[in-house]
């Protein structure tokens, strides 16, 4: 994030209650009073990019959802061939 010229995708849902961002979110938890560097100061190419529910991104070896939690926030669920992990964010 710190590096010029790194590219940097990031993938999240919408909140379902406000209806912002993953860039949204991230930029209220890296305001300088909670974070000691201010998001204007990331020097990599910081791409968002919006999930919806259920939605499913895969790579070569790991499938993640976006899935709704009954919490102000959505989950993501990693499936590898090796394990399965569910989270919040």
């Amino acid at each position: 994030m710190f590096i010029p010229k790194n590219e940097i995708l990031i993938y999240g849902a919408n909140d379902p209650v406000s209806g912002g961002s993953i860039k949204d979110a991230l930029s209220r938890q890296m305001e300088y009073r909670f974070f000691p560097v201010r998001e204007a100061e990331l020097k990599a190419d910081i791409t968002y990019i919006a999930l919806n529910e259920k939605q499913t991104i895969e790579t070569d070896s790991a499938k993640v959802t976006s899935i709704l939690m009954n919490h102000p926030a959505s989950g993501k669920r990693l499936n590898t061939m090796m394990l399965c992990i569910i989270y919040q964010r």
